[in-house]
């Protein structure tokens, strides 16, 4: 529905100058690159790890504008480039972002409540956390392994 009930081409207006029609290859779309950037915001995901998402989530996919075939979007670092150099260095990238929200919550797309929902559920993150005094064992251990072997040839 956000697809449909909002006008994304705002974006043209504030980045036009900063896009060239006469010279080198065709830019990406800025529509489609702050729709990236919205769908980064929403889920938390790295450039690399929205690309890939993106590659194959079919609700990313409709809201790109993209065939479900299509396996091949950009290259996660056009994402940087375009927030680095495309965009005026006054705007924010917050206040971007929030300007399809709002046009959302004004059309009835979405709803805003003023109500917090504090998950406190213990669960273990992906990476392992190693405290300091491991770290430095670990360090230690490795310099012994490379003083042994210099020591013996």
């Amino acid at each position: 529905m956000l697809k449909e009930n909002v006008d994304f081409s705002f974006i043209r207006d504030i980045v036009g100058e900063n896009y060239t029609q006469d010279y080198g290859r065709t830019a990406v779309d800025p529509e489609f690159m702050l729709k990236l950037l919205l769908l980064k915001a929403a889920h938390e995901l790295s450039d690399r790890d929205l690309i890939h998402k993106a590659t194959f989530d079919l609700e990313m996919k409709f809201f790109l504008g993209l065939d479900p075939e299509e396996t091949k979007i950009i290259n996660p670092s056009l994402l940087s480039k375009f927030r680095s150099t495309r965009l005026p260095q006054d705007l924010v990238l917050d206040d971007l972002i929030k300007r399809p929200v709002d046009l959302a919550l004004e059309k009835g797309v979405m709803s805003a409540k003023n109500v917090i929902i504090v998950d406190s559920t213990h669960s273990n993150s992906r990476f392992r956390h190693i405290s300091p005094r491991e770290e430095l064992l670990k360090r230690c251990k490795a310099v012994r392994k490379k003083l042994i072997l210099l020591i013996l040839p």
